[in-house]
């Protein structure tokens, strides 16, 4: 949830529908046969907003798509297809989920990333969309894809990410001063099909350029030995940056 002109929260969340979709989809060969007609529900998961005004009652916020959310899977068979499509180019998705929202203070604009599978290829990538008022979004495309080195610690995957606009701490004054850029720190799939967290960095919220692993599993037999993501950041009031 972010804090919004005016006093409200938004909240931004994902869900799934009783809509069946076909399991092979999501698999990229192994494990299921593409003939198998084996379905789910669930996993054509889109975005929506809910507003509250003290943190504790949320609504629901109606999105301009018809099922009322604000962020769909970009599909040609669907109402969305061929308007996105003349504005991104962008090839079709699975699913839109696990949102992250940040505002542009120099464009005054919201930035949301979301995690995607691209339905051709099946690639695990992170894509993005921009909004002036928090509500309607116009997409943007992948912002990040996996690495095509095979000893790359994304090789299989990027998803799950959170976005922090760039500070320095003034330990004179004891506040963070906003500094140009933001830091994207996300989830990583190697070869090892272990989830790592990775470090992405920006000037401007579209291109990023990818700094490595700042998280690694946990050692040994340890309790996060086989994988850890889904970061979030929060800087304290003295200086120190923890991350969940």
């Amino acid at each position: 949830a972010i804090s919004s002109e005016g006093g409200v929260y938004l909240m931004y969340y994902m869900g799934g529908s009783h809509d069946e979709t076909l399991l092979s989809e999501f698999l990229p060969g192994g494990g299921i046969q593409k003939d198998d007609d084996t379905k789910v529900k669930g996993m054509k998961m889109k975005i929506g907003v809910a507003l509250s005004q003290d943190g504790k009652s949320w609504g629901r916020v109606e999105g301009n798509h018809h099922t009322g959310a604000c962020i769909t899977p970009f599909d040609l068979a669907e109402e969305n297809g061929e308007n996105e499509s003349s504005n991104t180019n962008m090839k079709e998705e699975l699913y839109c989920a696990w949102p992250y929202v940040v505002v542009n203070e120099s464009t005054a604009q919201f930035l949301l990333y979301y995690s995607t599978m691209e339905k051709v290829g099946l690639q695990k990538c992170l894509s993005w969309a921009v909004s002036t008022d928090g509500f309607a979004w116009e997409k943007r495309g992948v912002c990040l894809r996996p690495s095509s080195e095979p000893d790359s610690l994304d090789v299989k995957g990027c998803a799950r990410c959170s976005i922090v606009p760039n500070a320095a701490y003034d330990p004179k004054d004891k506040i963070w001063r906003d500094v140009p850029g933001f830091t994207m720190y996300y989830e990583g799939v190697g070869e090892d099909n272990k989830h790592r967290i990775l470090k992405a960095t920006s000037k401007d919220g579209k291109d990023w350029e990818k700094q490595g692993l700042v998280f690694n599993v946990g050692d040994g037999d340890s309790w996060d030995c086989g994988g850890v993501g889904s970061p979030h950041l929060i800087r304290l009031d003295d200086g120190i940056t923890r991350m969940y």
